[in-house]
Formats: structure tokens, sequence, C-alpha cells
């Protein structure tokens, strides 16, 4: 990790870095992770997880997260991304994982998008990756939980804006906008809600006994709709 810690450091702070993309280190702290956006910053600093760069300063409406082979995760991903993800308009940030989080992970990069994954910016980012990346993406054998196969080692997830985010799921500032995050919060939400629909309805627990696998699929459409907005589909 010592040839990563210097890499990152070099290309975020070092005097041949590229300067037209806001550049950001996550680093693990004794408090959990923080960004230090200077040198200065990381004295509190136990790891670096990720190099982060800002490019739009705007709202993240979805998300992609790409998983690839070993040999290529940290620095080889990072020179690779550099090339082309950040002149695409959809993308508003993006970070590569260390080389031990972007090969045990659940991701080894995430891209962050200001538009939905239908945008056709997006399904152009997405075959620029499959052209960059061709045979080093890595398909797992169970696909991350509620995220849309893009294509064996893209994924993708809609994002509810941070206002729905925090106020209607209760997600914490400080962990919006991650994948895990959501998912929890929609689930645990949902999971609140039937609770509190069968105990208020007991003619309700009897339909539930009936059965509950569509019922609970029939109560998460729902709620997703009643939470975010959104209309969960079969596919």
């Amino acid at each position: 990790m010592d040839v990563w810690n210097n890499f990152s450091q070099w290309a975020t702070f070092g005097p041949g870095a590229r300067r037209w993309d806001k550049k950001m280190l996550q680093i693990k702290t004794s408090g959990g992770t923080d960004f230090a956006a200077s040198k200065a910053a990381m004295g509190a600093c136990t790891g670096i997880t990720a190099i982060y760069h800002v490019v739009r300063e705007k709202e993240i409406l979805s998300r992609i997260q790409i998983i690839i082979k070993p040999q290529i995760s940290g620095q080889p991903l990072y020179e690779n991304f550099l090339r082309y993800v950040s002149s695409n308009p959809a993308v508003s940030a993006w970070k590569v994982m260390n080389p031990d989080l972007g090969s045990n992970g659940p991701d080894s990069a995430v891209i962050y998008l200001n538009t939905s994954l239908h945008s056709p910016y997006v399904q152009e980012l997405s075959q620029e990756l499959v052209r960059n990346l061709g045979t080093q993406l890595e398909a797992p054998p169970i696909a991350p939980l509620g995220l849309l196969q893009i294509h064996p080692g893209i994924y993708g997830l809609e994002v509810p804006t941070k206002h729905l985010q925090t106020h209607a799921l209760g997600i914490p500032k400080k962990n919006t906008g991650s994948a895990g995050a959501i998912m929890s919060a929609l689930i645990s939400t949902a999971a609140v809600s039937l609770h509190q629909t069968l105990l208020s309805n007991p003619s309700k627990l009897a339909e539930f006994k009936l059965g509950k696998i569509e019922y609970m699929k029939t109560h998460f459409k729902n709620s997703l709709t009643d939470s975010v907005g959104w209309t969960l589909t079969d596919n």
C-alpha cells in the first residue's frame, strides 16, 4: 500500500497533477471516513481509500460502479479513467479505490452522474468504459444488491435527491450518495411501513400469510413510490 499512498498523494497534490478537476483524497481517520483537499489536511489520515475527482458541481442523480480484475485496480485504473471519464457531460465526480479495496471490495471505482442512467450521455459513457476496459471488467458471482447491470462488471443505481435521502429516508448527510446507505434505507423504510400496516390492519395479516412474497413485493413497490417517487419494475 505504500506505493499507492505515494502515488495517490503525488497524483492529487504533486506539481505535475492535472489541475482542471478539483481533486481530493478519501481517507480513513479514527473517526471514520473523510476527505483531504490538501496535504495539510492529511494529519489525521490512517489510510487512503480513494482518489476523488469533482468534475462538475451538479447534484448526483445516479451512479455507476465498476468492478475490474485485481491486476489493474488502483493506479492502472486511475490512469485509464484520466483519459476520458471527466470529459463526459453526465459526470459530476468519480473516484478510484485503492488496490486492496478495488480488488476485494464491492467496487473498484465509482462514477457519480448528474442525470438518469437512461441518458444518452450515460449510455455513451458505458460504451466507452467497455471499449477501454474490455476483458478487464469482472462480473461478481452475485450482482450488487439493488443495482442494474449495464454490462458485466458495470452496475448502475438511480440516486434520490439529497433532500429525499435525508428527509424521506433518514440517511445522514455524510452518507448521501452511498449505494449501501440508499439500499439499506429503502429496505428498512419498506420494512417499517409493512410492519405498521400489518399491526394496524388485522385483515391485512391474513392476506399477508396467504402470499408473503407477492404481498411484500407489492408493498415494497408502493413504499418506493410513496417515499422517493420511484416505480419498481420486475426487470
